[in-house]
């Protein structure tokens, strides 16, 4: 059974996850994963900050790690301002550091009277995996952070997050994650060298996950980038083609260009196109390039795969200022493709 699902959701305020889930379950449990350094403190903190910021809701951030002028400082280089927060009571820094089993008791105590007397909405509790381990055994951990969580998210209604080390959402499987109401593991791989950052969202109870995984930057703060929503596209519209990189021809894309230097005179381009895109996604990649022949007076020869058809080309190129008396001339030799019969 959930403790705290209310059936009722809140807004996250974290940048971008809005977007994509309905908020999280007022009063619920979140549990929040990954591995030190996946950006767990920082979530934690957009969500305690603009949660008090933008709705008025107290909230209290419990570290076992961190002392408060680390905190505060370490908040600031996201451009947080925890100390405004606190002058207005709308915050509260709690240090908590790891004790023995009788003081870790005594501590919780302490921290839900906290909650009760600020009236705190929200509650960060990092990390719930250090604290565990004060006990002597998972069972009587349990007993008691139950106890307290049915206080703090029953009672008084709430939404306490819970930072927990792990390396994937699948390992180190304890109570909190069957009564957590939410389940979200953040973690980073690489690609050609570069970090992407990853959000998983495992568990979302009462609401539906229509994207389970999303990337996210920690610059400037945690910010979740949900899925683009393609725009309708025009009959026409303004094209300008870039001009072309020193020995290559232009993509098109004048980021691109800047990326690879364009298309090498004379070479030939492989491009790799995972089946699961439809053709109007990748002629994004290549139709502004052909456009850009077409609007230099040079000619285009193409052939079509399975299912597009000239015409669908044709109606396409006016998207990039090619018209019907451009595309004709300079578009030559056009074959569609047929499946062999017989």
């Amino acid at each position: 059974m959930s403790l705290g699902a209310q059936g009722r959701f809140i807004k996250t305020f974290v940048q971008g996850l809005d977007d994509v889930i309905p908020g999280f379950p007022r009063g619920g449990l979140i549990l929040v994963s990954g591995l030190p350094g996946a950006g767990k403190t920082s979530l934690a903190m957009s969500f305690i900050y603009n949660g008090a910021l933008k709705a008025g809701e107290p909230g209290i951030y419990v570290s076992v790690y961190e002392s408060r002028e680390r905190f505060i400082e370490n908040a600031r280089s996201f451009g947080i301002d925890f100390e405004k927060l606190e002058e207005r009571d709308l915050f509260e820094f709690i240090s908590l550091p790891i004790l023995k089993e009788v003081g870790v008791a005594e501590s919780f105590n302490m921290v839900v009277e906290r909650v009760e007397e600020m009236g705190a909405r929200r509650l960060v509790i990092d990390s719930f995996t250090a604290l565990k381990e004060s006990f002597k055994t998972p069972h009587e951990a349990r007993i008691l952070l139950q106890s307290v969580l049915y206080r703090v998210l029953e009672k008084l209604e709430c939404t306490t997050m819970l930072i927990k080390e792990r390396a994937s959402a699948g390992e180190d499987v304890g109570f909190e994650d069957y009564v957590a109401d939410v389940a979200i593991h953040l973690e980073s791989t690489l690609l050609e060298n570069r970090t992407i950052r990853i959000l998983s969202l495992i568990k979302l109870r009462g609401g539906g996950i229509r994207h389970p995984k999303l990337c996210f930057t920690l610059l400037g703060g945690f910010r979740a980038l949900p899925p683009t929503k393609p725009l309708r596209p025009r009959e026409t519209m303004s094209f300008s083609p870039p001009p072309d990189p020193p020995e290559a021809y232009t993509t098109g894309i004048p980021d691109l260009d800047r990326e690879i230097g364009g298309y090498p005179k004379g070479a030939t381009v492989l491009m790799e196109i995972d089946p699961r895109l439809t053709p109007r996604d990748y002629h994004l990649l290549f139709l502004p390039a052909a456009a850009s022949f077409i609007h230099k007076g040079r000619l285009v020869i193409g052939v079509p795969s399975g299912g597009v058809t000239v015409e669908y080309l044709m109606k396409a190129g006016k998207l990039y200022g090619v018209d019907e008396e451009k595309f004709l001339k300079y578009s030559v030799h056009f074959i569609e493709a047929t499946a062999p019969t017989g």
